[in-house]
């Protein structure tokens, strides 16, 4: 059982709970219930339709953009969870989650790019160091390789991210964010291919492109 496969109505939640009591008998109960489908746990190709980038990507950068001037926005605590299920809930239901803390909305941006079925950069180039001399091509051979879909988000969240740096006068931002783009766009995957995600996203957050 997924959320992939309960927003694609796949799976149902539905299941048997076994009870046994000791020096007694056992019993079996049958457990559903409803499932609400979410943008978290889907993928990028189901989310996006017929835009360019998933609606709720551009519900969440809008609540943000008042707001990126706050300091560690991404790498600041994301407050607590239930803020960031409402903000969640307000995004499941297409509408920007105004009033919200901002760096709920933070948490719940890259959460919900964390979250995807297919991460944005599961189509990585082959690997080639992430030296200077090296990572630049790499990052760039990086969005050749990303298709329609994934390339779109990716350049959309480090247009975000760029204005974020941009507002910032912490000399490690570049770092922390490049880090927080990191892990949601590469959660899992080998120390060396996030490695250079993490290079290739550095330098497209400091470079005059």
């Amino acid at each position: 059982m997924s959320a992939l496969r309960l927003n694609a109505g796949g799976d149902v939640l539905e299941d048997l709970v076994q009870i046994h009591v000791e020096g007694g008998s056992t019993s079996y109960v049958r457990v559903s219930g409803d499932w609400t489908p979410s943008a978290w746990g889907n993928t990028l190709d189901a989310l996006c339709a017929e835009a360019q980038v998933p609606p709720q990507l551009w519900l969440l950068a809008e609540a943000l953009r008042p707001h990126l001037n706050e300091q560690d926005l991404f790498s600041g605590p994301g407050g607590d969870e239930d803020a960031v299920a409402a903000v969640r809930a307000a995004v499941d239901a297409s509408a920007v989650p105004t009033g919200a803390p901002p760096r709920a909305v933070a948490a719940a941006l890259t959460s919900l790019l964390s979250s995807l079925a297919v991460p944005v950069c599961a189509c990585l180039p082959p690997l080639t160091g992430c030296d200077e001399n090296n990572i630049s091509q790499w990052a760039f051979d990086l969005l050749e390789a990303l298709p329609s879909a994934h390339y779109n988000a990716f350049v959309y969240v480090i247009a975000l991210l760029r204005e974020v740096l941009a507002k910032s006068w912490q000399t490690t931002a570049a770092t922390r964010l490049a880090s927080v783009a990191r892990d949601a766009f590469l959660p899992d995957g080998e120390p060396d291919a996030r490695a250079h995600v993490f290079a290739a996203v550095q330098f497209l957050l400091t470079s005059n492109l």
